[in-house]
């Protein structure tokens, strides 16, 4: 497995890791001690730096906290038993949703309250100044995100994979990279207007560069995953539907990350022939970014997965050393 796309870093990478160490801590989603060690230790900070390199102070610092927030939000639902609880993933989702949609629900509980809080702060910091319809189009694909755990506590819960096209589905929500190519939209300062989003051709560079760092992720996260017994994780899906072994199954979401990539850089070749001498400038420059965030990212999330604790245990040795182009 081969992405073709160097990765690259923020120069800015050592202060956005000091200023996420501290807003982390402020909301409350971190404690002091062993657990801020933990959270420090994912790296998350060279998450965003690897995966937005052309942001810079402010815009890199909001990028770290996003990165923070969904990882520290994403284990209060995957790491507990929580995650197989359909009443708490449906409070959860109602109360986080309730910030951008503007729907009131009951207010957070403690245990949901720092998450709340940083989201509401999260929300403001982004969504400043930003057009109406672009504040909407986040706000849907975050309702669309969080809405996914509640998906993934019923599959837990009753201990049913999902068959592989309906993985797919599921697994191009939950893996919030339609999120995070928006707020690259912040970060780089070129925003994709809607008219272009709908463009075949910009759809399937964003769903392809989607299923990529979805797919990729994982890989890398599957020795985690599959010993907890979650089965919101497709090699899980493909030893329960084929009956296969780790490895190969690890080995077969690999065939398919190649798949991912060329259809890529298929419709990135076609956007740049077909696309781009039909638009103004500015437009121009705002499909370039995107592109250029769907590859960051694509690259960013290997480059990060080799160096953070997250994903220390790393027994699916194959599929890795394919992941990393090694």
């Amino acid at each position: 497995m081969s992405l073709g796309i160097a990765p690259r870093i923020s120069s800015d990478v050592d202060q956005a890791g000091e200023h996420l160490k501290k807003w982390a801590r402020a909301t409350g989603m971190v404690g002091e001690g062993p657990s801020g060690d933990a959270f420090d230790a994912i790296l998350l900070h060279r998450l965003a730096a690897w995966t937005y390199p052309y942001a810079t102070g402010a815009e890199l610092d909001l990028m770290a906290d996003w990165m923070g927030w969904f990882f520290t939000f994403d284990d209060i639902l995957d790491d507990t038993e929580n995650g197989c609880d359909q009443y708490f993933a449906t409070e959860t989702a109602a109360t986080i949703n309730s910030i951008y949609t503007g729907v009131r629900s009951s207010p957070p509980s403690d245990e949901l309250r720092p998450y709340f809080a940083a989201m509401e702060d999260l929300w403001r910091r982004t969504t400043d100044g930003m057009p109406a319809d672009w504040c909407r189009r986040l706000a849907s694909d975050m309702v669309e995100y969080v809405n996914s755990y509640r998906s993934q506590a019923l599959i837990n819960a009753s201990r049913c994979t999902l068959d592989e096209p309906s993985y797919r589905t599921h697994r191009l929500i939950s893996s919030a990279v339609y999120v995070s190519l928006d707020i690259g939209e912040v970060a780089s300062g070129n925003l994709l207007p809607e008219s272009l989003l709908v463009h075949p051709y910009i759809r399937i560079a964003r769903k392809a560069a989607t299923n990529v760092v979805a797919w990729v992720n994982d890989l890398y996260s599957a020795p985690k995953e599959l010993s907890l017994g979650d089965l919101c994780n497709y090699l899980a899906v493909l030893q329960h539907q084929d009956g296969l072994e780790v490895e190969y199954a690890a080995n077969r979401v690999s065939r398919h990350v190649d798949t991912q990539i060329a259809r890529f850089h298929d419709a990135s070749r076609h956007i740049h022939s077909q696309l781009l001498p039909q638009l103004r400038a500015e437009d121009r420059q705002s499909v370039i970014a995107m592109l250029d965030t769907c590859a960051c990212w694509m690259s960013g999330n290997v480059a990060w997965s080799m160096e953070t604790a997250r994903y220390a245990s790393r027994c699916i040795n194959n599929a890795l050393r394919k992941t990393s182009g090694r």
